[in-house]
């Protein structure tokens, strides 16, 4: 799980890996940001992070699903199972 802050921080380029996804092994697939990280001025608890999976898979999480987002692979097979 990615904190609020950490989530802010991320760039372009930066692997995530999801538990709501998962290949066909069952380990969770890995997701890459593809855009900044959208923030809002006036509310700066809401988040929007667009994310790409495969070849032309393309998600967009939010900050209600950041319990889903995690940095390293290993983290998020202990928390997916």
């Amino acid at each position: 799980m990615i904190r609020l802050e950490d989530a802010k921080k991320l760039i372009p380029g930066q692997i995530l890996f999801c538990v709501k996804f998962k290949n066909l092994e069952g380990r969770p697939v890995p997701c890459m940001v593809y855009e900044e990280v959208k923030t809002w001025k006036r509310d700066p608890s809401k988040l929007k992070i667009p994310i790409k999976r495969g070849h032309r898979d393309f998600d967009c999480f939010t900050e209600n699903d950041l319990d889903l987002l995690f940095l390293t692979e290993a983290e998020a097979i202990a928390r997916g199972q």
